[in-house]
């Protein structure tokens, strides 16, 4: 069946939850520089990040899929944290009444592994329809070359891999969706526009994992390029910020989105939406 579109242009979809160290994610910060960003924290002082995927319904009469969470296989490095939930997209798509089947088009916002775990688990497409969109510089990082950054990669994708539609260049249109390349936290990341009257939304992948990335010039998790990604990051912001953009992050608080706005007191500040 086609998800009913008039309920809402984008609709998160839990696969798990992360705890992670707060100053382990963020090496360069003291607690106290999180005393005024608490409400990006758990009450014992970590950082809570979920992960997962987003439905956008009914685009162009499709259903497509922005991510697809860690999968079955998805692990948290004990040094890290800890893995509170995992393995739940399969049944956030059925509470919707959407079966893998039903999937037309998987776009990745990057090839980081909890964000494609879904793809081909157990070697055979998890979503059997589905054309999969990859920025070219993702896969020629992290699948076409000698020596992968990271080997579980290449692994996951290798049972979907004829399924995947490579692109190049700054953008590309899906429909009524707009990729747009956005460098620096991997060679191909991306965010996905949704086009709607009035403000659009944003589906931004790791572009920051938590709103603070926003408000804060700290370095970023995990980035290949931390220049690129943190120019990236302040350009992204601007435009946003201007446009009244509504933005989902992966990582976010309940991944529930939220907006940017300028304030001539406090500079940036951000306020979710639901």
């Amino acid at each position: 069946m086609m998800a009913n579109a008039s309920h809402a242009r984008v609709v998160p979809l839990l696969d798990g939850v992360m705890d992670l160290d707060t100053l382990g994610a963020f090496p360069q910060t003291s607690m106290s520089d999180w005393a005024v960003h608490e409400e990006f924290l758990s009450p014992s002082g970590r950082l809570v990040m979920p992960y997962g995927g987003f439905l956008i319904p009914g685009s162009s009469n499709r259903n497509t899929l922005v991510d697809v969470g860690g999968g079955p296989a998805f692990e948290v490095p004990a040094e890290s944290g800890e893995l509170v939930r995992s393995g739940l997209l399969p049944d956030a798509l059925e509470r919707l009444g959407v079966t893998p089947g039903e999937i037309d088009t998987v776009v990745l916002t990057h090839l980081h592994i909890d964000h494609i775990g879904w793809l081909a688990p157990d070697g055979a497409p998890f979503f059997p329809n589905a054309e999969i969109y990859c920025h070219r510089a993702d896969w020629d990082y992290f699948v076409d070359t000698p020596s992968p950054p990271d080997a579980r990669i290449p692994d996951w994708l290798r049972g979907c891999g004829d399924r995947i539609s490579l692109w190049d260049g700054d953008r590309i249109i899906i429909g009524d969706l707009v990729l747009r390349h956005v460098p620096g936290h991997t060679p191909g990341s991306i965010v996905v526009m949704v086009r709607a009257r009035g403000n659009d939304d944003a589906v931004i992948g790791d572009l920051v994992h938590s709103p603070v990335e926003f408000l804060e010039h700290w370095d970023g998790l995990a980035d290949a390029d931390p220049t690129q990604a943190a120019s990236t990051r302040h350009s992204i912001k601007s435009e946003f910020t201007a446009s009244g953009t509504t933005v989902w992050g992966s990582h976010f608080p309940s991944m529930l989105p939220g907006q940017l706005a300028a304030d001539p007191a406090n500079g940036i500040t951000w306020a979710q939406c639901c």
